[in-house]
């Protein structure tokens, strides 16, 4: 049809004869001749509209050949893919038997295999994506490993190998991780994002049970550390599908690289810990993005220094994986995780709350806002005080004084200010201590000083300092003992037996 087009333009635009038409094009003057006779007979305008294709040019030219029948019936080639996807021990040749059953004039084998080849290309299209810069990020595990040799026992402990790549540069990342847990999976994507200086504004990772707890088609569930991490950093994790490597082909070709020219290169290398393959693996990776690229200029380094302006800035602090737990409010005024006491606002005493724990920080939570944010503590029976939590009436006090305790205890006697003073000298928590302290002196209202005085000499002999102890010898200063009468009976000889 290049052919024709050129006869009608060589012969409208330039006036040329058929024999100058067809010695520049290479065809016999009859067949040049043929041509202009058709499409006058045709009446084919000239320049050709937009809108005629090769298909409306042969139809005007070549009306004859339309609606021709074929001279064999074509296979029902959906139909025939449809079982070879279905039915196991299907073949083509098992389709062809039966097509020729049905129609026994029909294509031979051979015949029959050529169209099939044709129809699988159309079946097999390759969409070739394009990223902008910024837009997305794949993850996934490279199938080799590192082995981390144990210096004891000199077995080696199989350590998995993290690999990012950016969509738009290309750019790699690679990590190796020793323990395939949930943690370790979050913080590979958190060491890219700060490898990269960014954060890209979607993430497509591996469909694995590390990430993902539903494996769904269209609406796949997410686990909720990965769902907290994706929050975090204002991106959106978009998992790819189960068994569909196209999903996420620039992040195969990056395993594929890495592979190849990082772990292929350091195979016959033996490591002892996991840092020291991970700085081998880091240095192949900046080789990996420093290769020049084959089929077009700059590298993988280069095209990251374009795509870092498009990339989300990273917070001020990268994001930590912690674990959720509910706790409720104790009326001091904190909370209780890991036997470490954190303070939370007054108003919140007796109320439930959420509370998330990672290796350096604690945050409380109620009704889904923030209420306080403590750093972790190291020692256990420790507490976090924050003065603007407290109640007003209590912010008089500084925090883990006992002056007001004794003070109090003074009033009453001496002997009760030295247990109260023992009750401060047995409590590691001074929060603690205060209820404690605070428990006893109100034994003087319900028993009496008297009673709480009286009862504070024991406690203190016999180092009893809890209130349940000196609340009972309380009671027992109070309640007198029974007097000893014996009821008259037939056995009692009484006073008058006696000379």
């Amino acid at each position: 049809m290049r052919h024709i087009r050129e006869v009608l333009r060589l012969h409208h635009a330039l006036a040329l004869s058929g024999r100058q038409i067809g010695q520049s094009l290479g065809l016999h003057h009859s067949t040049v001749t043929d041509l202009v006779a058709r499409a006058q007979r045709a009446q084919v305008p000239w320049p050709l509209p937009p809108t005629w294709d090769d298909a409306r040019l042969e139809q005007a030219l070549y009306p004859g050949n339309q609606g021709r029948p074929r001279r064999r019936p074509e296979p029902d080639w959906p139909s025939i893919h449809a079982d070879l996807r279905r039915y196991r021990g299907m073949t083509l040749e098992l389709a062809w038997v039966e097509y020729r059953q049905a129609h026994p004039d029909g294509l031979g084998y051979s015949q029959f295999c050529v169209p099939d080849q044709r129809w699988r290309r159309h079946l097999h299209v390759t969409l070739r994506q394009h990223y902008a810069p910024g837009e997305v990020a794949f993850f996934d595990d490279a199938g080799a490993t590192i082995p981390i040799v144990d210096g004891d026992t000199g077995r080696g402990m199989p350590a998995q190998v993290f690999v990012a790549v950016l969509g738009y540069s290309q750019a790699v990342y690679a990590e190796v991780q020793l323990d395939p847990s949930v943690a370790s999976w979050i913080a590979g994507p958190v060491h890219a994002f700060a490898a990269w200086g960014g954060v890209p504004a979607r993430l497509v990772p591996d469909n694995l049970k590390a990430g993902v707890t539903q494996p769904h088609p269209y609406e796949p569930g997410l686990q909720a550390r990965d769902q907290e991490c994706a929050e975090y950093y204002g991106t959106v994790v978009v998992p790819a599908r189960v068994r569909k490597p196209q999903d996420k082909a620039q992040v195969e070709q990056g395993v594929q690289r890495v592979e190849r020219w990082i772990l292929a290169v350091r195979r016959k290398r033996r490591f002892f810990r996991v840092a020291d393959a991970q700085a081998a693996v880091a240095d192949l990776v900046r080789v990996l993005n420093a290769r020049p690229f084959q089929k077009k200029e700059g590298s993988r380094a280069t095209l990251l220094a374009e795509e870092q302006p498009a990339l989300k800035p990273l917070p001020p602090h990268p994001f930590e994986v912690g674990t959720w737990r509910w706790a409720t409010v104790h009326p001091d005024d904190h909370v209780e995780v890991d036997r470490r006491y954190d303070r939370v606002p007054h108003r919140l005493v007796g109320e439930r709350v959420e509370v998330r724990v990672s290796a350096t920080a604690v945050e409380i939570f109620h009704q889904h806002v923030r209420v306080a944010s403590h750093g972790r503590l190291a020692r256990k029976g420790a507490a976090s005080t924050t003065p603007g939590h407290r109640p007003p009436h209590h912010r008089r006090y500084p925090d883990g004084s006992p002056a007001r305790f004794e003070r109090w205890a003074a009033r009453i006697g001496t002997q009760t200010l030295a247990l109260i003073q023992a009750v401060f000298a047995h409590q590691k928590h001074p929060e603690q201590a205060y209820r404690s302290a605070f428990g006893i002196l109100r034994l003087a209202k319900q028993r009496g000083e008297a009673a709480l005085e009286a009862a504070a000499a024991p406690a203190v002999a016999a180092d009893l300092w809890t209130y349940r102890a000196v609340a009972a010898l309380a009671q027992q200063a109070v309640t007198p003992p029974p007097p000893a009468v014996t009821p008259p009976h037939d056995n009692v000889r009484g006073a008058p037996y006696y000379p």
